[in-house]
């Protein structure tokens, strides 16, 4: 018995189908239709980073004791998490546009 047989018999990722392709795995066409999509999962991510990104800034603004590089400093690095923020979510755009192109399924709710 291969390894792939193996893997194939005892699927430890049970949403995840094995004989799926690259584009069901990215767009989650699994057969069994669970919420697993590794664009998603970046996306849940890049918006944790995103709301501690903010609380750290906003702890730091709240406690720069009126000093102007502290202060700065924080509003630099709000600036730069919603940058990072826009930037996230036009790439995720762009993934389901080039992946509408190219024939790939996904569910269009998500």
């Amino acid at each position: 018995m291969s390894v792939i047989d193996t893997l194939k018999s005892q699927n430890p990722a049970t949403n995840i189908d094995p004989d799926g392709t690259l584009g069901d795995l990215l767009t989650n066409k699994s057969g069994s239709g669970g919420g697993f999509s590794i664009i998603n999962l970046l996306i849940f991510f890049a918006g944790v980073a995103f709301f501690i990104n903010t609380v750290i800034a906003g702890w730091d603004f709240l406690f720069s004791s009126g000093d102007p590089k502290k202060a700065s400093s924080a509003s630099t690095r709000l600036l730069n998490g919603f940058v990072g923020l826009i930037i996230v979510l036009a790439s995720f755009l762009l993934v389901r546009l080039v992946s509408t192109i190219i024939g790939f399924q996904h569910d269009p709710l998500i």
